[in-house]
């Protein structure tokens, strides 16, 4: 489900900008196993109670795939600066679901 416009108008009056109702609570449980969080959203859509017309699935899943090239280069470039990425293209070693804790400014 989506926001609603009481949720927006309340992390308005917080300073929120933009609201991902998902990536929150992910990012809370990885940072409690030690996991190190980068978080990047698509915003696909104008929050409910911004625009006057209603939000639609459709046009949402529309944009995310309009966008899904472009997103996903960006998410390559990043990775790939990221000073303990080790990408399976260059032989890289970390597999899903490996837990690696690396100091900022370092690398392992």
């Amino acid at each position: 489900s989506y926001e609603t416009p009481a949720e927006i108008h309340r992390l308005r009056a917080f300073g929120a900008d933009a609201v991902g109702m998902s990536t929150v609570p992910e990012a809370i449980v990885a940072r409690q196993m030690g996991i190190n969080v980068l978080g990047i959203s698509c915003i696909t859509n104008m929050a409910a109670g911004i625009s006057e017309q209603p939000i639609d699935h459709a046009e949402v899943m529309e944009t995310g795939e309009r966008v899904r090239a472009t997103f996903a280069q960006l998410l390559r470039r990043i990775i790939a600066k990221l000073p303990y990425a080790e990408p399976a293209e260059r032989g890289g070693s970390i597999k899903p679901g490996v837990k690696r804790s690396v100091t900022p400014g370092t690398s392992s």
